[in-house]
């Protein structure tokens, strides 16, 4: 087979299994369960094999073992395409786990929607979250969707646990979580975090929670970020960090029953607003924040709805 520009291209086909292998780029383009473990199974042998969704994936309440771990991190690409994995189980019953154990600084993980997933994680165990335990790269425009995690470790998080990366344009809906003290979207950040929300409940023992991270440390950056994050009564929430160590907050607004923005502040450069029913001057703001090449944008509808994403028109 060719390529557009005429290449010789090597491809392994088998479309019984829902999925095709490209050898020269070592990526699988998946539109079935079956397909998306056949990627799994290779990615676990070559850390850099690749993967495309082309189609919603329905992956019936099935166990899924995370790809990557603290010393074989995943290298590779995962692009959703802007399509959805449903019904997935994610049993964190050892360290590093989440759909990826550990993104490497190359890797990157984006256009992806996970919908229904429940993550339980047991005591003793580190570094768990639903997209990735650890991340050193890349996770871009992915959402998470009706999620459940039992956190019965102490160090979870909603999308990635401990971030030394970017997380850039993400979202959590409609999030129940219940446990030990986490960060609804990271645990402890020391990378970038920038245009992502949560929206859920949670319901954090010990030392309680942030609804976007638990700890920021040494150049951690939170930036135009929201929540609209509940707790129960008598459990700590905070609306956006729980404790700010090191690096800054910038232009970050969060709504719902929680005990303030920044519960401890130890750096001064926290900027946390509450937000009760209108959000047009907080979507201002939050642009304002981001670079003007950024390619996205809040938006609201009407003034008391929550914003949304949006990408930038072009000329």
């Amino acid at each position: 087979a060719t390529d557009n520009a005429g290449n010789s291209v090597s491809y392994t086909l088998h479309f019984f299994y829902g999925y095709e292998y490209n050898a020269e780029t070592n990526t699988y383009t998946v539109s079935t369960a079956e397909g998306l473990q056949a990627w799994a199974t290779k990615a676990k042998e070559d850390l850099k094999a690749s993967c495309i969704l082309m189609d919603d994936i329905d992956y019936n309440n099935k166990e899924w073992t995370a790809i990557g771990g603290l010393y074989n991190k995943y290298a590779g690409t995962f692009d959703g395409g802007g399509h959805t994995i449903r019904n997935i189980k994610i049993n964190g019953d050892a360290s590093n786990n989440g759909l990826f154990g550990y993104l490497a600084a190359s890797s990157a993980v984006k256009n992806l929607t996970v919908e229904n997933v429940k993550m339980t994680t047991v005591a003793r165990t580190n570094n768990n979250a639903i997209i990735a335990g650890q991340n050193d790269g890349t996770i871009e425009n992915c959402v998470i969707s009706s999620c459940t995690i039992d956190g019965n470790s102490f160090v979870v998080g909603g999308i990635t646990c401990f971030n030394k990366g970017r997380i850039s344009c993400c979202r959590i809906d409609d999030a129940q979580m219940s446990g030990k003290d986490f960060g609804g979207i990271v645990k402890i950040n020391v990378g970038r975090i920038e245009a992502s929300s949560f929206q859920g409940f949670i319901d954090a023992d010990d030392n309680g929670a942030g609804a976007v991270v638990f700890q920021n440390g040494i150049g951690g950056t939170i930036v135009a970020c929201w929540t609209d994050a509940t707790r129960p009564d008598g459990k700590t929430l905070a609306g956006i960090a729980r404790y700010l160590d090191r690096g800054s907050v910038t232009a970050c607004f969060y709504g719902g029953n929680t005990d303030g923005g920044i519960l401890e502040d130890n750096t001064g450069n926290g900027d946390a607003t509450k937000v009760d029913g209108d959000w047009t001057d907080a979507v201002s703001k939050m642009n304002a924040a981001l670079t003007d090449d950024y390619g996205w944008e809040w938006t609201i509808e009407a003034p008391n709805a929550l914003p949304t994403l949006k990408k930038k028109e072009t000329n």
